[in-house]
């Protein structure tokens, strides 16, 4: 998951695709508020960049949302304040 200011940014001008390796084909999939790029490189694998507004894991979370993050998120960068570390926290049972 990659979450931006300017999905539109990603998701229209590939050439930062090349830093995988050389794309082969590209998909673009919409899933609502984000939007998903599956890549097949020409090594052979097959890559799925899902790229959404911030806001997509903004609280209170919506169904569609927790569902990702519960289903297992690590979280490589974030440099917005923390945004994705509180969604993933919210998925979380409170512990007493």
């Amino acid at each position: 998951m990659i979450l931006t200011d300017e999905p539109s940014i990603l998701l229209e001008h590939h050439n930062w695709l090349n830093k995988f390796g050389k794309p082969n084909k590209i998909e673009l999939e919409h899933w609502g508020v984000v939007d998903s790029l599956r890549v097949q490189y020409s090594w052979g694998g097959e890559v799925e960049f899902t790229i959404g507004p911030l806001e997509w894991a903004n609280l209170p979370l919506d169904w569609g949302t927790e569902s990702v993050l519960d289903g297992g998120a690590k979280i490589i960068l974030d440099d917005k304040l923390e945004t994705l570390k509180r969604a993933i926290e919210a998925t979380k049972p409170a512990s007493n």
